[in-house]
């Protein structure tokens, strides 16, 4: 049976199992949720072809602890604290629950915010470069910089050679900054291209508290198409807003 007979029969059985928590029938509930095992993990194996997650930012419980601004990201995605993981070992159950064969994981550079809650990063470079040393075969790294910040060429450079990240991500909101801002991303533009790797870039829509949908218009990303043609460019959440 293909994967999506899998999805179906998944769905239905949740529906069911959601009723019969109301009815509070214990023995019908048990039989539901084994059932809703059984067909997650014969499903997971059903498809031909395992999935690449091509956006997933890492986030775990102990980054709370270090980072409580992140408790506002928290409120604003409604985040279910028990589906937090813990760290990188509970991400890779997940991924292999769902079939994902391989995740391009981001972080997220803010240190020259105008706001305090994103003045600490969300993650580093070299912490995105020790969690895909943890798992090589399983996770590809994006680096991240703040176009503000004095060496973000520099860092750059570093994130590629050094760290052996494979691409940069930016959000431009986050960082108040216009995608096709010429001072500041251009000549980050530029080294991407002189070192061949490709950019994810945030647009359409705000993701996050405190930030403006203006500086992530897709119109804006017209300019920087024409002035980098041979830049390797991903617009993310490019469908939504704008």
């Amino acid at each position: 049976m293909d994967a999506k007979y899998y999805l179906d029969a998944e769905r239905i059985f949740k529906q069911a199992l959601k009723l019969l928590k109301e009815t509070q029938d214990e023995r019908k509930i048990d039989e539901c949720e084994k059932e809703v095992e059984r067909i997650q993990k014969e499903g997971a194996q059903s498809s031909p072809v395992p999935a690449i997650d091509n956006h997933a930012h890492p986030l775990f419980r102990e980054e709370f602890d270090r980072n409580p601004a992140l408790y506002i990201t928290a409120k604003h995605f409604r985040f279910r604290e028990d589906l937090i993981p813990k760290g990188i070992e509970d991400m890779i159950e997940d991924m292999d629950k769902a079939n994902v064969e391989k995740a391009l994981i981001v972080c997220l550079d803010t240190s020259k915010s105008d706001h305090w809650a994103y003045r600490k990063s969300i993650y580093t470079n070299d912490e995105i470069a020790k969690l895909v040393s943890q798992y090589p075969d399983r996770l590809i790294g994006y680096g991240s910089v703040d176009p503000r910040r004095e060496d973000a060429v520099e860092e750059t450079e570093r994130c590629i050679k050094e760290l052996k990240l494979k691409g940069m991500k930016f959000h431009p909101g986050a960082v108040s900054t216009y995608p096709n801002d010429e001072k500041l991303f251009y000549p980050i533009y530029e080294k991407c291209v002189e070192l061949n790797v490709p950019v994810q870039s945030h647009c359409g829509t705000t993701g996050m508290y405190f930030t403006k949908i203006k500086y992530m218009t897709p119109i804006y990303y017209d300019d920087v198409a024409v002035d980098f043609p041979t830049l390797k460019l991903v617009l993310l959440h490019f469908g939504v807003g704008g």
